[in-house]
């Protein structure tokens, strides 16, 4: 078990050309410029605002910023029908034109760190995802809620994944995620996808824990076998983009592929064009959901490529 953490730790640490400002057991960070950060915070700022304009048909206040922006508009935001129980903001047919600006932003992020020579396929679209801080006990018992202790192979994501997160708006200190040591018994036999994150109990109960405080400003990297959950301690909610990339290398240990999810990854120099030469859309209407609240491992929404 020991070699196997420490063959995915160095794969970690070979992908960003970038010098990490954290680095921790499955777990890196890296400062983002400030040019990279803002351009993030007015993408998201501009997609929320549409999806606003869109539903609701009333006007919004443009010229304010990002964090009192989301705090004026809080419950319009919180009554959008494009935002599923794990706080998953999905574009809609309506909104793509800023969807894809955030998606442009990612690519200059990727590019930032230095990582396109290492990776071969990158997830699309993108998460961008939004987290109050005291949520429904229904979302708290969801079979895939956040707050468990979980891998993101458990909710369908390959074991050769590494996932990206970038912080862009709220309370990271109190509204953060904890991450667990390295966890004799992961591998390989809950190196799978779970019905349930409680069914990974055996092994996330007891575990040694530490918080991450994430900062605006910064990316972080973590590897699929990293389980953590989301903490909360403050009303107000956050905003983080998250999106998983796939290693060129490869490792014994990444014994879990999700063919379903095969459809939602591009290879790098298509990805890297979006927002410029590609787009990415949705035949899918900004309207209420109306099909049963069912946990799967495949992506929340169908989407297309427009070259």
């Amino acid at each position: 078990m020991i070699n196997v953490y420490d063959d995915r730790n160095r794969r970690l640490k070979s992908l960003a050309f970038l010098r990490p400002c954290i680095s921790e057991d499955m777990f890196l960070g890296f400062n983002l410029s400030n040019e990279i950060i803002k351009s993030l915070r007015l993408a998201t700022k501009l997609f929320i605002h549409e999806c606003l304009t869109e539903y609701f048909a009333k006007q919004y206040n443009e010229t304010i910023g990002i964090d009192e922006f989301v705090y004026l508009y809080k419950d319009d935001i919180k009554s959008l029908p494009n935002i599923t129980p794990n706080g998953l903001v999905l574009s809609k047919a309506e909104t793509s034109c800023s969807y894809n600006k955030v998606l442009k932003v990612a690519g200059n992020i990727i590019k930032y760190l230095g990582i396109t020579e290492q990776i071969e396929s990158i997830h699309f679209p993108v998460n961008i995802r939004l987290r109050w801080g005291q949520p429904d006990d229904y979302v708290l018992s969801r079979p895939y809620a956040s707050t468990k202790w979980h891998s993101d192979i458990w909710a369908g994501e390959s074991s050769e994944n590494v996932m990206i997160h970038i912080p862009i708006f709220g309370d990271f200190r109190n509204n953060g995620i904890t991450v667990a040591k390295s966890q004799p018994g992961f591998y390989p036999d809950f190196v799978k996808h779970l019905n349930d994150y409680d069914e990974g109990k055996p092994i996330s109960d007891n575990v040694e824990e530490r918080d991450i405080d994430m900062e605006i400003g910064q990316a972080y990297i973590l590897d699929s076998f990293l389980l953590h959950k989301t903490r909360f301690g403050d009303p107000s909610f956050r905003a983080i983009l998250s999106f998983p990339v796939v290693p060129k290398e490869k490792l014994e240990s990444d014994i879990y592929h999700n063919p379903r999810r095969d459809e939602n990854y591009l290879d790098v120099d298509t990805w890297m064009e979006i927002g410029r030469k590609c787009f990415v859309y949705t035949e899918s209407k900004l309207e209420r959901y109306q099909d049963k609240d069912v946990s799967k491992i495949s992506y929340a929404d169908k989407y297309l490529l427009s070259r």
